[in-house]
This record gives C-alpha cells, structure tokens and sequence, in this order.
C-alpha cells in the first residue's frame, strides 16, 4: 500500500482539531501536535516525512493495530479502486 505524506492525509473539516498521518496521529488548537504512533514507527520517521516542525504529546501514544475485519476492508477497496482505475484506462 503506498502512504501519502502529512500534508496529503491530514484532514482537517471545519475548525481543526484532529488530524490523521499514515505514520501518526494529530491533535491541534493552534499547532499539530503528534498524539501517538504507529505500531513499528519512530519519531525520526514522522519527522523525516512532515514537512514542518513538530511537537510530541507526553505521554506518546500508539495506534492500536487494525483489525482483521479493518485489514479486509480496507484491502477490498483498494482492489475495488484499482479494478474502477483499471477499467477508465480501457
């Protein structure tokens, strides 16, 4: 699966107060702050891959890893999505 940077995920849907990252999860009031981790991510890794500074929560939280019905879920539609690609291509 390919993963969009920051600034590409992060959604933010009115007044800003939460923000998702294929790395990390945000909370904000007036700048992003990483709220937790990805199973398996760094700070380093979020860092290198946010294009501005960042501040970390203490505590740093992590992610719960997704669940089997999530990971079919989420796999079927991107299989979904590829054959919709695949058949506009045609």
């Amino acid at each position: 699966m390919r993963h969009l940077t920051a600034a590409a995920v992060i959604a933010l849907v009115g007044a800003p107060a939460f923000g998702h990252h294929s790395q990390s999860m945000f909370d904000t009031t007036k700048e992003l702050v990483v709220t937790a981790l990805h199973p398996g991510v760094t700070r380093e890794q979020v860092v290198e891959n946010t294009g501005w500074p960042l501040r970390f929560a203490d505590p740093l939280g992590e992610t719960p890893a997704p669940t089997a019905d999530e990971l079919s879920t989420l796999r079927d539609l991107q299989r979904r999505t590829a054959e919709a690609h695949s058949q506009g291509a045609a």
